[in-house]
């Protein structure tokens, strides 16, 4: 299997590379009382296991209409009908400028 292909030992590599540049270089030590994050390969067992959840998981469930959302969206519209209405504003004190009655 090649490097680019993507394997276990990609992640081991990987993670070799990270440890051995925080040993020398000084940036990467602890700045403003946080550590670095590092990418083990328990994290990435973990991530890629929710992915794979969150794929399974049916549209009806994730698609699904909410209260919160629906709220979100009455709001979000309201915001853009005013920003439309804003517009028109606009466009009609231009025109009346341009053509006085």
């Amino acid at each position: 299997m090649s490097p680019t292909q993507g394997s276990h030992s990609d992640v081991e590599d990987d993670r070799s590379g990270v440890e051995a540049s925080e040993d020398r270089n000084p940036e990467f030590q602890i700045q403003k009382g946080k550590r670095p994050y590092v990418k083990t390969a328990a994290r990435l067992a973990a991530a890629r296991a929710n992915l794979q959840k969150a794929r399974a998981a049916p549209k009806e469930k994730v698609y699904r209409r909410t209260e919160k959302r629906l709220a979100a969206k009455r709001a979000n519209l309201a915001k853009a009908r005013a920003a439309r209405q804003q517009e028109l504003e606009e466009i009609v004190a231009r025109l009346d400028i341009v053509f006085p009655l």
